[in-house]
């Protein structure tokens, strides 16, 4: 998968070379737009040790809710956005000692972002826009309790936070008077991720900084003109993002040393899909 992003890197800057050189500019009209949508996001997530074994997955479907501000001002566009996703997923893993166990994770995801645009249109008549923006994620993970063969088995509090920047291209694929059609692709740089490790009483708080990684995102945005200035709104997307394992640190309990913690490396895949609709002022 990181070669797939390098792939992609490369040609989004092979992208942006070609289409900056025969262009004129595309004007758009000054509007605010405010749209809000609903949200139902597949959540994988998966774990994995040094040599690559899978240690344990989260996969499921979360249900959430999304609002955006778009100011456009002549070919600028300045957007910022909010999400929140909230709900459980099935768990799959093992303990320490490698027993397989299975419980459920309540998920509490956060994205804010912002980002700015600049219109172009093509000398072939092509409408896209070239932009860059960065973000905030708030990633809450709560592994209930279980047992397993009747012993009982600890959940953790997980909280990973970090920034990420992003830089990427929307083109207009289809357009016409009652709809219009998007693709959206974008590169990103996970900024600073960490987690902190509640063991709910069992040990000290435990805070690790983790390995920046890059991701990539795709979207199909699609909206069908209701009225002069409003939109019904409709979007599929694909996110793939990495995190690096951390340093392996001391664990603690009041203050003395019991142990050693890590966070491993991991992988996630993420598809979602929203409905909205959106008013132009």
């Amino acid at each position: 998968m990181c070669k797939i992003i390098q792939h992609l890197h490369i040609v989004l800057l092979c992208a942006l070379c070609v289409f900056f050189a025969p262009l004129s500019g595309h004007a758009q009209a000054n509007a605010t737009e405010i749209s809000i949508s609903s949200s139902l996001l597949h959540f994988d997530y998966q774990e994995f040790g040094d040599y690559g074994k899978l240690l344990d997955r989260e996969e499921g479907y979360i249900p959430g809710l999304a609002i955006a501000i778009n100011q456009t001002i002549e070919q600028w566009q300045l957007g910022l956005s909010l999400a929140y996703h909230s709900g459980d997923t099935a768990y799959n893993g093992h303990t320490t000692s490698g027993i397989p166990i299975t419980t459920t994770t309540k998920q509490n995801i956060t994205d804010a972002a912002i980002q700015t645009a600049y219109w172009l249109l093509s000398a072939r008549g092509f409408q896209y826009a070239p932009y860059f923006g960065v973000g905030y994620h708030q990633w809450q993970r709560d592994i209930l309790p279980t047992t397993t063969n009747g012993a009982p088995v600890s959940g953790l509090f997980e909280t990973y936070i970090w920034w990420v920047g992003f830089a990427g291209m929307k083109t207009v694929i289809y357009s016409n008077e009652e709809s219009s059609c998007m693709f959206d692709i974008r590169l990103t740089q996970t900024i600073k991720p960490d987690i902190t490790v509640d063991f709910g009483g069992n040990y000290d708080k435990a805070e690790l900084p983790l390995g920046e990684r890059m991701g990539a995102r795709i979207a199909l945005p699609w909206r069908y003109k209701l009225s002069p200035d409003a939109d019904f709104l409709l979007e599929p997307s694909a996110e793939y993002y990495e995190l690096g394992r951390s340093a392996t640190a001391p664990l603690t309990s009041y203050g003395t040393v019991a142990g050693s913690v890590y966070e491993p490396s991991s992988k996630t895949f993420n598809y979602a899909l929203q409905l909205g609709l959106s008013q132009r002022f």
